[in-house]
């Protein structure tokens, strides 16, 4: 029988970093004592300690509804004015610069001009070692508190998301785009860009020079990642929201994760020089997952992907292509040279041309490989090439005419693309390949049993079915008979270690672990329900997550706890919450 520690000792730690312009208070932890083999922590005695990086990160706060003056050191004292937090951000030296730009939900224009006196050629241009985070409410202190653009509408505005707006006259209602900005946003890395509506680009220089990617132009020098971003109405001469030129060596580096791109066009013209009309959302080379290409248009090729490259490798997965249109390539053209790899993985098509290639055209002596595709209605999906295209478990109505490695007949349904909702309803579930992506474009948990046969299987496309998003917290209860899923009280983990291995299994998105009162011993698992007597073992805390003890079982914030009742008596486990290391119950003194 297993005897209440005797002994126990609590001491604060407060751990800081001076950043260059503010203060960063890291993290505050109650640590116990450790005596003989065992330790004891009480009630919420737990917390995360965070060690500093070598270049303290600052973070720049910017909201459109601001005091005037504001410094950019917090919500209180937001900039009002992008452009202010982005030249802030380059005046910290680069190799000391570590800065966050934290953008509250609003709309913002660029306003400085790239050739001086042309307004048209404004746009955000991000120095290296800046990220750009979007959509705060403007009182977080956590990115990972912010929903994504579209979570609750999938027409998002300014109420919902930070809004990069080409339209920077604010007329486009009454004149059209016409003087419009010619590329919202332009960065060279390394950089991260979260959580933006950009729009209403219109790239048309008449000399050439910004004529790709209406709502950002990425450039080759470091990766650029693009993540939860929606690119809405956005026009070029190539690459009508993204031009990526983003290559080392040949291979893509930039990379666009679970975004959106609606109503983008290419257009090649006479009066723009260079313009070919590819691209209508993306053009150049990226690793593109989990996102969504609807009604783009490109009057020549890549009617929402445009890739070319020589000995090169980009890839397409677990993302939905619907009514794209070009003239050849209506969802996707590739130009792959020898040596070339182009990868389409879970993925949906439906798109339309004039020419060939409805969902994918190809030229070029490169490798193209479709792995657990499916295809939507039209049957002329691919240009005959069979010398550079590899088909592996393809599902349409109609068998292709390059035989597939795997064949399965009929074609996913969408359940409303007109208004933005392409949810698979049909055939498509738990057919795909995991490619990495824990959740989905909704944010949903990609490996998810949704047809309810027992084994969890991620789906094609962009959008999992029927599934719910990661917990954001994880409860444990010891009294429980065994482990349940820790979304509730009811079906709480029994064991801390189960708790904290779902929680890294999580990827980031569980914050918390919540302990009801009780005592817990590091050597117990579900395995070992009464404990296995390794010494060696401890509860490895996970880089992110926060533990909390001290909840009677009925808590739904940490601050209905009763924390004064919980340490009157911190060796009774009905009182508190004990983390103890006496494995053999003999602990004295």
């Amino acid at each position: 029988m297993r005897h209440p520690a005797l002994a126990f000792e609590r001491m604060n730690v407060m751990v800081k970093h001076a950043c260059r312009m503010h203060a960063c208070a890291m993290a505050l932890l109650e640590l116990e004592r450790r005596i003989g083999t065992y330790k004891v922590c009480v009630g919420a005695l737990l917390a995360l300690v965070l060690t500093c990086p070598t270049h303290a990160q600052t973070i720049i706060y910017v909201n459109d509804d601001a005091p005037i003056g504001g410094n950019g050191q917090s919500w209180a004292t937001a900039y009002r004015d992008l452009q202010q937090a982005i030249h802030a951000a380059g005046l910290v030296p680069e190799g000391n610069r570590n800065v966050e730009i934290w953008v509250a939900r609003g709309v913002y224009r660029p306003s400085v001009p790239r050739r001086p006196g042309e307004l048209r050629t404004a746009s955000f241009t991000i120095p290296p070692k800046v990220n750009l985070y979007g959509s705060f409410a403007g009182t977080e202190s956590t990115r990972g508190q912010r929903p994504a653009p579209w979570a609750t509408t999938n027409f998002p505005t300014a109420a919902h998301a930070s809004v990069l707006s080409g339209d920077i006259t604010d007329d486009d209602a009454t004149v059209g785009s016409s003087n419009n900005a010619y590329n919202v946003l332009n960065a060279s890395g390394p950089n991260t860009i979260e959580g933006f509506v950009i729009e209403r680009g219109n790239a048309d220089d008449p000399l050439g020079q910004f004529a790709r990617g209406g709502g950002a132009h990425l450039q080759v020098n470091f990766p650029v990642a693009v993540v939860e971003c929606e690119f809405r109405l956005n026009s070029a001469g190539d690459g009508g929201a993204v031009s990526s030129s983003g290559l080392s060596g040949s291979t893509a580096i930039n990379t666009i994760s679970r975004s959106r791109f609606f109503e983008n066009r290419a257009t090649r013209s006479s009066a723009v020089p260079g313009s070919s009309g590819d691209g209508g959302a993306v053009q150049g080379a990226a690793f593109v997952e989990g996102s969504i290409f609807a009604f783009n248009t490109a009057s020549h090729e890549g009617g929402a992907l445009a890739f070319t490259a020589t000995g090169g490798r980009a890839r397409v997965s677990s993302s939905t292509f619907s009514s794209n249109s070009a003239s050849d390539g209506g969802a996707i053209y590739v130009v792959a040279g020898s040596g070339t790899l182009f990868e389409g993985i879970s993925t949906i098509f439906d798109a339309t041309n004039s020419g060939y290639g409805s969902a994918i055209g190809v030229n070029g002596s490169g490798r193209v490989e479709l792995r657990n595709c499916s295809h939507l209605f039209d049957t002329s999906y691919l240009n005959n090439s069979p010398h550079v295209l590899a088909i592996i478990n393809w599902q349409a109505t109609t068998r292709p005419t390059i035989a597939p490695s795997g064949y399965v007949s009929g074609s996913p349904s969408l359940a409303d693309p007109a208004q933005r909702d392409f949810r698979l309803v049909s055939t498509g579930i738990e057919r795909g390949i995991f490619d990495g992506l824990l959740v989905d474009n909704q944010r949903n948990r990609r490996i998810f049993d949704g047809d309810g046969d027992g084994v969890a299987v991620v789906d094609v496309g962009a959008l999992e079915f029927a599934s719910r998003p990661f917990p954001e917290v994880l409860r444990v209860d010891a009294s429980r008979p065994f482990d349940g899923d820790g979304e509730s009280w009811e079906t709480a983990f029994r064991f801390i270690p189960s708790a904290l291995a779902a929680a890294s299994a999580n990827g980031g998105y569980t914050h918390s672990v919540w302990i009801r009162r009780g005592r817990y011993f590091p050597d117990e698992s579900p395995q070992v329900p009464f404990g296995s007597g390794n010494t060696a073992l401890s509860f490895g805390l996970v880089n992110g997550v926060s533990m909390f003890g001290g909840f009677s079982g009925t808590e739904t914030t940490p601050a209905q706890r009763s924390l004064a009742a919980s340490l009157t008596d911190a060796l009774d486990p009905t009182r508190a919450t004990i983390l103890s290391g006496d494995l053999s119950g003999n602990a004295i003194g």
